[in-house]
This record gives structure tokens, sequence and C-alpha cells, in this order.
């Protein structure tokens, strides 16, 4: 048996990894249904800067209110009142182009992760359609079940959620077709044009 290595899969994971960027671009620029992900705090916008101007707090994440002892009754009482949230500080506004070129990272540790275990599962010709399956379900675990966790005990709403899961999908069958028509002597797929 002569085995598909990971230096072979150099091409599909870059290609992969830059698609899904480029569809992350579209999902999240171009399409509608990210825009409403994030909710605006209204006539609340400008008392609230202010408290957390005045709060110094620095980059990082919060919650409030914050317990920390859960037998502290009156620490219990003040989350029965006025409910609980969570709040993330950023430094300053998004640098654009680190954050790109972290998602570019991502999306090629991903790639490289899903190309690990396809060249342990699959064999050297292996069939376009096997490629996709079993590439598209590790695909789909790298792209999309990272927040469920955090989702879950966070409050994050189930429509983001959704919203996450068919960009996943996106990404996902781009990997997935990628992989297939790039897998070493693939059976059924599209010739790689020289």
């Amino acid at each position: 048996m002569n085995p598909v290595t990971l230096a072979e899969l150099w091409l599909p994971i870059v290609l992969s990894a830059i698609a899904a960027f480029f569809a992350s671009f579209v999902a999240w620029a171009l399409l509608p249904h990210h825009k409403k992900d994030w909710q605006s705090t209204g006539a609340a916008e400008d008392d609230l800067l202010r408290t957390v101007k005045a709060a110094a707090l620095r980059p990082g994440q919060y919650v409030f209110p914050h317990i920390h002892d859960p037998k502290d009754k009156q620490a219990c009482e003040k989350m029965k009142d006025s409910g609980m949230g969570a709040l993330t500080v950023f430094d300053g506004p998004p640098n654009m182009g680190r954050n790109m070129a972290l998602s570019v990272v991502a999306n090629i540790l991903i790639c490289t992760l899903v190309a690990y275990v396809a060249s342990i599962a699959l064999p050297r010709g292996a069939r376009y359609l096997d490629v996709f399956q079993l590439v598209g379900a590790a695909a789909l675990l790298g792209y999309w079940t990272g927040g469920i966790h955090h989702g879950i005990w966070f409050g994050r709403p189930v429509r983001n959620f959704l919203t996450d899961f068919a960009d996943a999908i996106a990404y996902t069958l781009l990997t997935a077709g990628i992989f297939g028509w790039l897998w070493p002597d693939a059976q059924g797929a599209l010739p790689v044009v020289p």
C-alpha cells in the first residue's frame, strides 16, 4: 500500500483554507444573514459607554453580576433582580489585517487536521465521493462545532448558531470538493489542469 502523506496534501490544504476565507468574507460582508447577529443597546448606548469608560476595564471578558461564591445570597439576589450579562472589551478598533491573517491561519490549521485524518483513513486513488464524504464530516467538525459549548453556557441566541451552521456548510462543501478534486490519483474527479 502506498499511503497518502500529509505533504502531498499541501495544495488542497492551502486552497481550501483560502476558499473558506473568501466564503467567510462573502457571508459576513455581502450576504444579509449575519446583519442581526449583534443587537444595539439603543438609547442606553451613551450611558453604557460612559459606564465602561469610568470603570476603566482592561480588554477582556466580563460577566455581571460576578458571583465569587454561589452561597453568597446577596450576590445571587443581584442576579435574580437584574438578570446577568457578559461584556467583551476590546483594545481599540479591530485590526482588520491581523484578524484576517489569523482567520486564514485558523483555516489552514483546520484543513491540516482534516488532511491528517483523511490521509490516515483514505487510500491513494480513493473515489471522489469517498474523499468528499470523509473530508466533509471532518471539516464540518472544525468549522462549526468550536463555538457550541461557549454558546450553550454563555447565552448565544439559537439564530446565531444557525447562521454559523449555514456558513460552516459552505466552507465544508468547498473544502470537501477541493480535497476530492486534488486527492492523489483520485478516481472520478475532474482532472487537474497543468
